[in-house]
């Protein structure tokens, strides 16, 4: 139940304990385990949830209910048991890591890198993080990684459904179809626009069936002035942070944001597409992303895979054009 990481606020903790019995608060609001736990067990907020959400979690029901897939598979559409409902979520979050280990592994494949940048690329601390918080994003990545690799070996339809459910566990997903969808564009219009629209349809569709439904904010203030939210956290990070929890995501993040840049630079085609729309996000977003090292680290883990295969793709490149001089 740690995982869970219940704020003593919650108007829904006694629910909690009735399903999962005595629970002890991290702090008064709590991480985002909590909710994905009451949304699984109401995924159409016909109960009490969205009421509760409203009053306790400043980002609103319209903005949790969005990223439903990871709530709606554990909960079995809202039928499992607390205990159940508690289990699923865990299996979820360790399928989300296999599938992006092992996707991880065959585009390291597809773009022939080989040895310890594949092993690096697949030891992607953001997600262990994740993991521990029982937020998304380790589903959510596994789910996009895998539709890339699916996609760049052609198999179109199979990525498409991927990438669907990528961004149905969580919304800023849909820029790695819209990523691929733009690098396909050239010479392959028709085609990449009925792909792109097969592959961000179904998130249209909850996102509007949400917005109908709940109160609350879309973007709940994460995005802002570009560079100013990532100021600001760099700042308080230095003037505020002496633990090694948060040392130690702050020093993922910026590792992964320096692979990142590099690859950006170094290589061009397809890494340029995927890996450019998450460093504008990034830089978009604000204190409300960037003020506990965290949260970066997980919002933006698929930075470190593709940003280090691409690292190792680029110095493969450079050293066999040495080696022919």
């Amino acid at each position: 139940m740690l995982l869970l990481h219940v704020g003593s606020t919650n108007p829904l903790l006694a629910q909690i304990e009735r399903d999962l019995g005595h629970v002890v608060p991290t702090d008064r609001i709590g991480h985002d385990g909590q909710f994905n736990y009451l949304i699984a067990r109401d995924p159409f907020g016909r109960g009490s949830t969205p009421a509760a959400i409203a009053t306790f979690d400043s980002n609103g029901p319209r903005y949790r209910y969005r990223r439903i897939l990871l709530p709606l598979l554990a909960g079995a559409v809202g039928r499992l048991s607390g205990p159940w409902t508690l289990t699923a979520l865990i299996v979820l979050t360790a399928l989300g890591i296999g599938l992006s280990t092992a996707a991880t592994a065959d585009l390291a494949f597809q773009w022939d890198v080989k040895g310890g940048a594949t092993i690096a690329a697949m030891l992607n601390g953001s997600v262990f993080i994740a993991s521990g918080l029982l937020t998304s994003e380790p589903l959510a990545l596994g789910l996009a990684l895998t539709g890339t690799a699916l996609f760049l070996r052609g198999r179109h339809t199979a990525a498409a459904m991927a990438l669907a459910a990528a961004a149905l566990t969580k919304e800023t997903y849909a820029l790695v179809a819209l990523a691929l969808a733009a690098w396909s564009w050239r010479g392959r219009r028709r085609a990449a626009a009925s792909w792109c629209l097969a592959s961000l349809m179904p998130l249209v569709l909850w996102s509007a069936w949400v917005t109908a439904e709940f109160a609350g904010s879309s973007t709940a203030g994460n995005l802002g002035i570009p560079f100013v939210g990532f100021m600001q956290g760099i700042r308080t990070w230095v003037t505020s942070e002496r633990e090694a929890i948060e040392i130690l995501p702050a020093i993922l993040v910026m590792s992964a944001f320096a692979a990142a840049i590099v690859a950006v630079v170094l290589r061009r085609g397809v890494t340029r597409y995927l890996l450019v729309p998450w460093l504008v996000l990034a830089m978009c977003s604000t204190l409300a992303v960037w003020g506990k090292p965290n949260n970066p680290a997980r919002v933006f883990t698929i930075l470190w895979p593709l940003g280090v295969l691409n690292l190792a793709r680029a110095a493969g490149r450079r050293g066999a054009t040495t080696a022919k001089a």
